[in-house]
């Protein structure tokens, strides 16, 4: 059977009427990561702002004060809480949900129809009530986004236009100090905005980000998206069920 996990791959935006429909039109608005971290740290909103953004924190740090010409430690300083900072607050980033695997709502045995053919079954894939009380406030609008590769595409096309180089892809979750967190950000500074903390892992993100640094927001041309893209009122589609009819392929005894 094709795995579960390539089966059902789209990207979801949700917002304002207007703002979709400014999607569709093929304009990509993107905030830096700055508006996002402004959001918590000075208005104290825990759904769409995060103050780490970019960032690596770490909790229960130790730091070690040491002499220059011998390496002796002079003394031990305890923190709460302290990040390391990649300079990345003004990339433009641009979120969207992405509905795959996560979203199944159920594991069914295969069903065989009665007339000859392939068996298959027919996979089901919704929104937790999670998601539909957190999604709902995102706006009443939502373009959904049928071919996830041509998007990523049309955006880099139009971003390398302008010189700027993209990066992209799903949005990892991590728990305090969580050590492949830790690792993979620190070998790699690039991949921060890819990584956020455990508490938005309902958003279920997928990212772009730019290059490039903007003091607040951008609009990234990449023409009409109607061919590949609907657009959605945000409750029908929480509302909504998704259903799938996958081929099963028939077991192989091992020889």
């Amino acid at each position: 059977m094709i795995p579960v996990e390539s089966i059902v791959r789209y990207l979801i935006k949700f917002g304002s009427e207007k703002n979709m429909k400014s999607l569709l039109d093929g304009k990509v608005f993107m905030h830096n990561l700055q508006y996002y971290i402004n959001l918590e740290k000075e208005k104290g909103d825990q759904i769409t702002g995060d103050e780490y953004e970019g960032k690596l924190p770490v909790v229960n740090v130790t730091l070690s004060i040491r002499n220059p010409d011998t390496h002796e430690e002079i003394t031990q300083i305890s923190c709460g809480k302290a990040s390391f900072d990649f300079g990345m607050s003004k990339y433009p980033v641009y979120c969207t949900l992405m509905f795959d695997h996560r979203n199944m709502l159920n594991d069914e045995e295969p069903q065989v129809p009665k007339e000859d053919g392939d068996p298959y079954t027919i996979l089901r894939y919704g929104f937790t009530e999670d998601q539909k009380k957190e999604m709902a406030t995102f706006g009443d609008s939502a373009v959904f986004i049928k071919n996830v590769d041509e998007f990523i595409h049309r955006v880099r096309k139009a971003a390398e236009a302008k010189g700027i180089q993209v990066g992209y892809g799903p949005v990892s979750y991590y728990h305090d100090n969580e050590l492949k967190h830790h690792k993979q950000v620190m070998e790699q500074h690039g991949a921060a905005p890819l990584w956020k903390r455990d508490r938005y892992k309902n958003q279920q993100e997928y990212r772009i980000y730019l290059d490039t640094e903007i003091d607040d927001s951008m609009i990234l041309e990449i023409g009409d998206i109607r061919d590949i893209a609907e657009l959605l009122p945000t409750t029908v589609l929480l509302d909504s069920e998704l259903c799938v009819k996958a081929i099963l392929e028939p077991l192989h005894d091992n020889p």
